[in-house]
């Protein structure tokens, strides 16, 4: 659907250099990475609104774009309706076209009520709604999504995520950027960038076996007897100690190796207080950079 070619981009300094990738038909991809890595930027290249400085971007004959920017685009003194059958017209549909569609979209997200409602007197999880639909008003083959959930609270995250999986469903390609590590569990296949470079292209089942590293956590109600995290930091075999909000984790290799030494030092607890658990994508992210590489091809 979308191929890259060797493409490099620069603005007063490189951003992006020599990327070769492939974005295939019906899949979600996310985007991830802080802000100021580069994904808004990779967005914008993928749609065509910047031009490669060196190389090439393919895209299958007669592809069909939706997009939605960060800030959403909405023109907030129209109401509900109208930007919708605004944008269908934009996109060529007919005024009967475009209302029939405008309407059938927003029986689907359950915003009917709020038709005649002013854009900008929505609540911010209802403009991240109205915002998607109208970008796919015209029914186009791949919707690209910066930032869709940034700045609204968990329940319309997930209100926001269900749509996006629901658009999907029908056929639709996603690409969708994001910095809440936490939503690459949605997607096919993840790019984490940093800082302009891309470290990973993968499934997330694939980024979770890849991670180098074993993980434990304390037991709940072991947890409060622990609180010297630079004991643990120097405990053989211990690579980091830290809090994930309020489990306690611990970074090795070897957990068995770790737990022995545990048993030495620690005459309190029990090896067995330590459970070995999944990593989670922060770490697997904090870990791409801190080893600064990865598969970099399709």
């Amino acid at each position: 659907m979308i191929q890259l070619k060797n493409v490099s981009f620069s603005f007063d300094k490189p951003l992006f250099q020599q990327l070769n990738l492939t974005f295939s038909a019906k899949r979600i991809y996310g985007i991830v990475g802080a802000d100021g890595s580069g994904k808004s930027t990779f967005l914008r290249l993928l749609i065509g609104i910047y031009r490669p400085t060196e190389g090439k971007i393919e895209r299958s004959d007669q592809l069909l774009y939706g997009f939605v920017s960060e800030n959403m685009g909405l023109y907030e003194e129209m109401n509900v309706m109208e930007n919708l059958l605004f944008f269908g017209q934009l996109y060529g549909l007919s005024k009967e076209e475009s209302r029939k569609r405008s309407e059938e979209l927003l029986a689907w997200v359950k915003l009917e009520p709020f038709a005649t409602r002013p854009a900008g007197k929505l609540s911010g999880g209802m403009k991240r709604k109205l915002a998607v639909i109208r970008a796919i008003v015209h029914q186009p083959h791949c919707l690209i999504l910066d930032e869709p959930t940034y700045g609204v609270d968990p329940v319309a995250r997930q209100e926001i995520w269900a749509l996006i999986k629901k658009i999907h469903q029908q056929g639709t390609t996603i690409l969708v950027s994001t910095q809440y590590l936490n939503e690459i569990a949605y997607c096919d296949e993840v790019l984490f960038f940093h800082q302009g470079k891309l470290l990973t292209k993968a499934p997330p089942a694939e980024l979770m076996e890849q991670f180098p590293y074993r993980v434990l956590s304390l037991s709940e109600e072991k947890r409060l007897q622990l609180k010297d995290l630079k004991q643990l930091r120097q405990m053989e075999g211990v690579l980091d100690a830290y809090f994930r909000g309020t489990e306690l984790i611990l970074l090795c290799e070897d957990p068995q190796a770790v737990k022995r030494a545990y048993e030495k030092e620690r005459t309190d607890l029990q090896a067995s207080d330590w459970i070995e658990i999944e990593p989670s994508y922060e770490e697997i992210f904090v870990s791409l950079m801190k080893r600064g590489g990865g598969n970099l091809g399709d």
